[in-house]
């Protein structure tokens, strides 16, 4: 389980430390985030995935990954509408719109 999800930080990390890391910051910023926090998102994804792989700290960078993955979750999955109700964007579960409805 280690070893795949510090796989999937890593890619996911990957091209935002090489290559991409200014589009990353405008997305960070277009949240309403401070543009500094880029930094630490793709340091946490990139970073903390080869210390999840490598078994170093395992912990901690679990820990910046949960702290991460919320801020995602908050941020881009609930958005506020025009009448001020917020919306759920969350699709993974079970549902009409889920994962779940498209395999059973």
């Amino acid at each position: 389980m280690r070893l795949v999800l510090g796989a999937i930080m890593i890619a996911h990390g990957y091209h935002k430390v090489f290559g991409g890391f200014h589009h990353h910051m405008e997305f960070v910023g277009s949240l309403g985030l401070p543009r500094w926090m880029a930094y630490l998102s793709a340091g946490t994804e990139f970073f903390g995935g080869i210390g999840i792989v490598l078994g170093l700290f395992t912990r901690f960078f679990s820990l910046a990954i949960v702290i991460e993955m919320a801020v995602v979750i908050w941020k881009v999955s609930f958005q506020k509408r025009a009448d001020g109700q917020r919306r759920v964007r969350i699709s993974a579960g079970a549902g009409r719109d889920g994962v779940c409805a498209a395999l059973f």
